[in-house]
Parts: C-alpha cells; structure tokens; sequence
C-alpha cells in the first residue's frame, strides 16, 4: 500500500487530490485515500487506465516499477 500511495503521489494527485482549485478533475478529488478507492471499486479502473497510457494524460507516463506498484 505504500509504494501504491507513493505511485499516485508522484503521478496523480497533481490533477486529482482535491486540494485547491481544479483539483479534483472528473470528480475524482481522493486519489490518496486508499481506502475511499478500495470501497468505490476504483483501484482496477485506475490500474486499466495507467496501463492503457490512458492516465495520465500526454507525455507524462508511469514508469513501469510505479505502475506495478499500483
């Protein structure tokens, strides 16, 4: 779960944290909550979309010891 929470960090939180203004984009603003995730069935939507290049957007991709991290 560390390494997990350390991934997003590094790679998501930028747009999807919830703190401050345009924070919580598509209306996802607790990334880091690991547990609010787990509860909403998120974690395999979110391992789908970072493995299909989808998230995050443009150049900025996982590098592969983040994505399987997560």
């Amino acid at each position: 779960a560390h390494l997990a929470h350390g991934a997003l960090e590094r790679h998501c939180a930028r747009c999807h944290d919830g703190t401050g203004p345009d924070r919580s984009r598509g209306k996802f603003g607790f990334v880091l909550d690991l547990h609010a995730l787990s509860s909403r069935g998120l974690v395999q939507p979110i391992l789908d979309k970072v493995r299909t290049g989808e998230m995050p957007p443009g150049s900025q991709k996982v590098p592969a010891a983040d994505a399987a991290a997560l």
